[in-house]
């Protein structure tokens, strides 16, 4: 990877009410919530902790079937940025999942991807868009492009089973582009966990969630996801605020490296600094760690690939299932 030349990206001129996609059958309120975020207002509490121990591949069993799907459940235009819909042309058809909130506070919506000229002027748009576009490599692999045929569910033999993504035999380490918000990755929060939050990228979202159903073979998850953001940690989720950007984005049909699959929380999370050199995630990502650590906290509203691995378990509620997204690392791209 060699050093780009420092270029600002042309700030975009928006007009007083640009900030979503507009179409006459969506209304402000269908972007903080949509039709399939689903909330958990008829329970009043929710648990949320999830039985994760460390994962070895020696540990792994049990391959799951996954089902197949004739016609793609997910895809809708409304919620697709236009610097991307050329990238969902031909992509792998899904069935429709949905990760549950936990708090019914609403949300901004997810992040248009074609607000990052403005907001990050100096990011390298084309290195963006690599990251967006990235399928598969090794065990690398982004849930939002990929065939969920390349992918298997592996049970885990524990005191507290749970069963998570694969490639082969290895444990995948999955990859998602977001817009930061709050970041705890030098210093652990007040309960000792290591974490990054942020906005996934609307249409991404809803791929994940469907790839997640045809992987783990369950229609709904209670998810780390609060007012749109989701929570990557070194310890599965617990139920805490985090502050909201002011934004209005997109809503989602679908929301209501290391042989280890989960970091614990005295784990070291890594944060590679891609923001001056010329960055393809594709053909560098199993160079990341020749790139120049960043050893602060994230700023609120970077660019940001966060490596991590997904895990699924049988919630404390019979017959619901939580997700645990265990972060491993993070390469950024840029900061405001």
């Amino acid at each position: 990877m060699r050093k780009r030349a420092k270029a600002k990206n042309p700030k975009r001129e928006l007009s007083p009410d640009e900030g979503v996609v507009r179409s006459a059958s969506v209304t402000d309120e269908h972007f903080s919530d949509s039709p399939s975020q689903e909330r958990h207002a008829s329970r009043s509490t929710l648990s949320t902790e999830s039985k994760t121990d460390t994962v070895y591949l020696e540990d792994v069993m049990d391959e799951h079937k996954r089902p197949i799907a004739l016609v793609c459940e997910v895809m809708n235009p409304e919620y697709q940025d236009p610097m991307l819909v050329s990238q969902y042309i031909g992509l792998p058809k899904l069935l429709k999942g949905v990760l549950l909130s936990w708090s019914t506070a609403q949300g901004p919506g997810y992040f248009p991807f074609s607000f990052w000229p403005e907001d990050v002027p100096t990011l390298d748009m084309t290195a963006a868009l690599s990251c967006m576009s990235f399928v598969q490599k090794g065990d690398y692999v982004n849930l939002a492009r990929v065939d969920p045929i390349l992918l298997g569910s592996k049970s885990i033999p524990a005191k507290s089973p749970r069963a998570i993504i694969c490639i082969g035999q290895t444990p995948a380490i999955c990859v998602m582009p977001v817009s930061t918000v709050v970041s705890n990755i030098i210093q652990p929060n007040s309960k000792n966990y290591k974490l990054l939050s942020g906005y996934p990228h609307g249409q991404e979202i809803d791929r994940v969630a469907g790839v997640l159903r045809m992987v783990f073979g369950h229609t709904k998850f209670n998810a780390p996801l609060a007012m749109n953001v989701l929570t990557f940690q070194t310890l599965p989720p617990k139920a805490t605020s985090s502050p909201i950007r002011n934004f209005r984005g997109f809503g989602s049909s679908s929301t209501g490296s290391s042989s280890r699959a989960s970091g614990s929380y005295f784990s070291s999370v890594r944060v590679y600094d891609a923001r001056e050199v010329d960055f393809n995630l594709t053909r560098d990502i199993d160079k990341m760690e020749s790139l120049p650590l960043f050893e602060e906290e994230i700023p609120a509203g970077s660019f940001a690939v966060v490596g991590h691995s997904i895990s699924s378990y049988e919630d404390s509620v019979p017959g619901e299932y939580g997700l645990s997204f265990n972060i491993l690392w993070v390469i950024l791209l840029g900061c405001p």
